[in-house]
């Protein structure tokens, strides 16, 4: 079973969204995936997923479980089966939602304090390792928040540092996203194992080849890719694949046909789901 972060230093990457359709992938081909939102002041993948905001109100969300103390059944009330809202058979695809919440709870979310590692050990071993084994989850796929921040690190090290890391290429994204790199390594003293996901990224006529597969891109890019590339290794990222999608990423909304669709956003999808399989 792998537990994998899908975390971005700056929103607007298609990080939620690349996580859903992956995690339909992957549930589509029989393994069963688990997803926890952990986004929790601007949760999305319930959304995403076709989850009805009636069944999630209803439920028990991340926050709760991470500041309370639920019981069992509390807990298993939490976890929704989204097969049914994404045209997926039952058992193969889960989701720990997060929700809006009271002020009150965001008081509480906003307080650091909060993010401590005996609150994590306690929602690991509590919740998402009975997760992941009543459910015998292939993978668990946890939506951290972006950001350089506590709370960031925080839910990262609920996927054993596994993490896909989303940036776009302009100059902005690509600093902080080696400033995070940077803090990891050197602050946090933590070796995450990375796949970094290039987001955004003009077609054109220049091919490229990553991880196997070749890519047309506009030819300034190619030059973009190589100069990040050398400066993820630098910063002693473990590049397992830079993946690209076409700016049509941020836009289409691909569950759950993602698998029939020909477009160059969906084979950047399967590309990343194919990567994933191979992680054990």
């Amino acid at each position: 079973m792998a537990s994998i972060a899908f975390f971005s230093v700056k929103g607007g990457t298609g990080r939620s969204l690349a996580l859903a359709n992956v995690a339909a992938l992957l549930a589509s081909r029989g393994r069963a995936v688990g997803c926890v939102d952990f986004d929790l002041l601007a949760p999305g993948l319930a959304t995403i997923f076709g989850v009805p905001a009636g069944v999630t109100q209803k439920r028990p969300s991340t926050a709760e479980l991470l500041l309370r103390d639920c019981n069992i059944m509390s807990f298993s009330r939490a976890i929704i089966d989204c097969g049914k809202y994404v045209d997926l058979p039952p058992k193969r695809l889960y989701l720990i939602a997060a929700k809006p919440e009271s002020k009150d709870t965001y008081k509480e979310l906003a307080d650091p304090g909060q993010f401590d590692e005996i609150n994590i050990d306690t929602f690991k071993s509590r919740y998402l390792t009975p997760f992941e084994q009543l459910r015998q989850l292939d993978y668990t796929f946890v939506d951290a928040r972006s950001g350089i921040a506590q709370e960031s690190f925080t839910a990262l090290s609920l996927a054993d540092r596994r993490i896909v890391l989303f940036s776009r290429l302009d100059p902005q994204s690509l600093t902080g996203t080696l400033h995070f790199l940077r803090l990891a390594k050197r602050d946090f003293k933590c070796d995450f194992d990375c796949i970094v996901v290039a987001t955004g990224v003009p077609a054109g006529d220049s091919p490229i080849l990553v991880g196997g597969r070749k890519y047309m891109v506009d030819d300034q890019v190619v030059e973009i890719l190589d100069g990040y590339n050398r400066e993820l290794l630098k910063y002693g990222a473990s590049v397992g694949c830079v993946v690209l999608f076409d700016p049509r990423m941020l836009l289409e909304h691909l569950l759950p046909a993602v698998h029939d669709s020909g477009s160059a956003t969906a084979a950047g999808y399967c590309h990343l789901a194919d990567i994933i399989q191979d992680i054990r």
